[in-house]
This record gives structure tokens, sequence and C-alpha cells, in this order.
């Protein structure tokens, strides 16, 4: 079997498996299984409307999975897109609403790079601790996530908080001014798609292009070897660090410009953990990324269905994300999907005999 179909089958078996777990679970639970994976159908790429949210919630994905693919691809293990992306976020809000009289093609730049530079920053700090001292990038990164909501909580209800509409749900910035908005509360325009299309570009680039791309796939496999070689391991960490964080704020500022339209509480909370599951779905490649990234964007969609349609609520999909990630992570092994070619017997002296011991006279 050609390797590439072998590799697409073997990303798809745990998803597979994922669904029939989750099919079992609400049969035990008193849903009908098949009418739930129905409506998550319907809720994503049923109707136009449906399909049109898939991809808004895939363009984020896209981002923040890509981020996290270059982390981890070089080694280490960011689980802090969430707070890069609401870094982002919190940047492209201050700089678009502190320049409204600014002409748009000043603004959205500087916004866009703003959420750049803040998700490095929030991103690199981490990654610092992590080459300089040995700090387990697992843990300062969820730490980071939770600094960066509770940061964003107390900036919506205090410094950046527009007074007139405080909600008893929760606090809100002032709306970014209309001219500076790149696309409708679809979060699809010809900006954001071309802003993701670059993105993906660049980054597809960077990892199969560049001397970091290629270094950072190596130093993920066998970092000592590279430390061998000269090169500078610590210095590719950081870099992997400060491009991912970059994507992620990337992400949170295209959100506040787009979609969303202004910063509050609890914005995109499911971002993060989905992220996660994009580049591990994807096997830390950018063309599975893509895909991925649509399949989780599809999912998010249809959860916004499924309390309409068959009273389910909106977080069986968060079980079924949960499913997936187990049996991604679980490495079970499958069968082999092609005949083994046995490979050739060569003579060679066995380990105890005079011929291994010493070479023979030439």
């Amino acid at each position: 079997m050609n390797r590439s179909i072998e590799t697409v089958l073997r990303r798809l078996a745990p998803i597979v498996a994922a669904f029939a777990i989750f099919v079992i679970a609400l049969q035990l639970t008193g849903f009908a299984g098949t009418d739930v994976i129905g409506a998550i159908i319907r809720g994503s790429v049923g109707t136009p409307n449906a399909l049109l949210q898939s991809v808004r919630w895939s363009f984020p994905l896209m981002l923040v999975g890509l981020a996290a693919l270059v982390s981890f691809r070089a080694g280490y293990f960011n689980v802090g897109g969430l707070g890069q992306f609401y870094l982002g976020a919190i940047a492209a809000t201050a700089v678009s609403t502190s320049l409204p009289d600014a002409p748009p093609f000043v603004t959205i730049p500087l916004s866009l790079l703003a959420g750049i530079a803040a998700g490095a920053l929030w991103s690199g700090f981490p990654g610092f601790l992590r080459v300089r001292y040995g700090a387990d990038e697992v843990v300062t990164t969820i730490m980071a996530n939770f600094i960066a909501q509770l940061l964003l909580a107390y900036l919506v209800s205090g410094p950046m908080m527009d007074r007139s509409s405080a909600t008893a749900q929760g606090a809100a910035s002032p709306p970014v001014p209309e001219q500076f908005r790149i696309s409708s509360s679809t979060g699809i325009s010809p900006i954001t798609i071309g802003l993701v299309v670059v993105a993906v570009v660049i980054i597809a680039f960077v990892i199969n292009r560049t001397s970091f791309g290629i270094l950072s796939g190596i130093a993920g496999r066998n970092g000592l070897m590279l430390a061998w070689q000269g090169i500078r391991v610590n210095r590719i960490g950081i870099q992997s660090f400060l491009i991912s964080g970059g994507l992620a704020g990337l992400a949170g500022s295209m959100e506040i410009l787009g979609p969303t339209g202004k910063l509050v509480t609890g914005i995109s909370p499911q971002i993060g953990n989905n992220a996660i599951l994009v580049a591990l779905v994807a096997g830390l490649a950018v063309s599975g990324a893509i895909v991925s990234a649509f399949f989780f964007g599809a999912l998010t969609a249809a959860s916004l269905f499924l309390p309409v349609a068959v009273q389910l609520p909106a977080s069986a999909i968060v079980v079924l994300n949960g499913i997936i990630a187990i049996l991604v992570t679980a490495h079970v092994k499958l069968p082999a999907l092609r005949r083994a070619v046995p490979s050739p017997k060569l003579d060679r002296p066995s380990p105890g005999s005079d011929d291994h011991a010493k070479p023979k006279d030439l």
C-alpha cells in the first residue's frame, strides 16, 4: 500500500474509534447516537451557513494549531496557545481603540503586529525559563494561560472596560471602530483569508526550506546530537517559542478585529485545547494541520447546533474531543497495512568468532 495512504489511514483510525466510543456512550446515556451524528453533520457542513461557521472557526484553530506544531516539532510541549491568543487580542484591542482617528491602513497593521509581538513575548518568557533554567514548559505555559485569563478579566472590568456595555454576564472593552474591522461577524473576508493563507505559506516555507525548520525537526528527535555538532539548541528552542507565540497572537488579534469586534471575558476558550489536537492529529505536518483545523472547526460549529437539534449540551463535543485526544496520544499499535519485505541475509561473522574480534589481514 502507498505510504501516504497508510499514513492517512493511521491518522483516521483514532478519530473513527473515538466516534464509535462516543456513539456507544450516547446510547448508554439515553441519546440516539445516529441522530446526534446526523446533527453534527448538519451543524457543520449540512447547510451553507453551517459550512460558513465551520470555516470561521477553522481560521483561529489553524493559526494556533500551527503555533503548537512549531513548538512540538522542536521538542517543546508549549500548551500556552490560549494565553498567547488572549495577549494578542488584548494588544490588538489596545492599539485599535487608542487610535480611532488614524487611517485604517495604519491602525490595522499596527494592531496585527502588536498582537503578534504580545503573543511572542508571552510565549518567550516560558521558553526562556525552559532553555535557561530547565523549567517544565508544560507547567509554565499552563500557568501563563491562567495568568492571561485573569489579566483579561481584570482589564475588561477595569482599565479597558466600556462602562456603557457592562452586563451581568461580564464586562467588555469598547468595540473596535468599524473602519478597523477586517471582517463581519462571520469571520470570513478577503483580508482574513489572505492573512491565514500567508501565515500557512510562511510556516510551510520556514519548516521545510530553512535551516531553522530542518534543525528544529532534528532537535525535537535528538537535540543532543545537534549539541555535539556545535549547534546552539537553546537558540532553536527560543525561536520556536517566539514563532509559536506570534502565530497565536496573530489569531487573537484577528479575532478582535474580525468576528468578535471587542474584548470580552472568556473569549473563545476552546481554542487552546483544540489547537493542540489540531497539531497532534496532523502529525506535525502543515498540510495535515489545514485538514485537521477544518475538522475541529466543524465540530466547534456543530456544538452550537446540538442543543437545538437533539437537546444535547454543547459540552458533548468537548467529550468527543477528549476521547480523540486520548486515542491520538495513546500510540496504540495498529496492524501493519503492508506486508513486510524480508531483508536479505548478510554473511556476517558471529559475535564470538575470531573474524568479528579482529580484522582480516589485507
